[in-house]
């Protein structure tokens, strides 16, 4: 029997990432458009770590839902700049992904050091048991001098994954889910989902 959970986030790229990977062991994903709950803005994202953020939409988006929520948060930490952007990887420039994405750069002028890592977690809250879970995932790499590609989304132009050479939107959205920090982050949900059901769908 197919089992559902929300996904609680009108991030195209991430709803087809998100679909592709659960729906492959029986998860039908539901999104705020499906539920009519687009006209809810998320939550502010106050907290100072990625788990925080997560946790704090899971329990928004589950009231409104009214069912097992899984939401996450995630973010490029660059070492050259201590971890920066971090949890404000979406909101500490404004414009669109191609803006931070040069603003960025343009902090990066005078770094050697171009190692960077994408970090993502996910909560996923039972509404039953009012109880939440979570899972983390890494993907390591180097930042581009110039962004390339045209694929995915986000800082994916301009980071080159450890044992590529290409970008990740270079790479493709295809091969881009399968090293992705949130793949792995969904692997190990799945993972779990498979060992102890009951935990999501209690």
């Amino acid at each position: 029997m197919t089992q559902e959970l929300f996904f609680g986030s009108t991030n195209t790229g991430k709803i087809t990432e998100v679909r592709s990977i659960l729906g492959s062991v029986g998860v039908s994903i539901l999104t705020p458009i499906d539920l009519g709950l687009s006209e809810f803005q998320a939550p502010e994202e106050s907290g100072d770590t990625f788990a925080e953020n997560a946790q704090i939409k899971a329990l928004y988006f589950a009231q409104r839902a009214e069912m097992t929520t899984l939401t996450e948060d995630s973010g490029l930490l660059v070492a050259a700049l201590d971890g920066f952007p971090g949890v404000l990887s979406a909101r500490w420039h404004s414009g669109s992904d191609a803006d931070r994405n040069l603003a960025l750069l343009k902090k990066m002028e005078s770094c050697t050091d171009r190692s960077a890592q994408f970090q993502t977690a996910i909560c996923v809250h039972n509404l039953k048991t009012q109880s939440s879970v979570f899972f983390s995932g890494v993907l390591s790499g180097t930042l581009a001098d110039s962004p390339k590609g045209t694929g995915g989304f986000g800082y994916d132009p301009i980071f080159i994954p450890t044992g590529y050479s290409h970008t990740l939107a270079e790479l493709g959205t295809k091969q881009k889910n399968a090293i992705s920090h949130r793949r792995s982050a969904l692997n190990a949900c799945v993972n779990k989902m498979q060992t102890n059901p009951e935990i999501f769908f209690a």
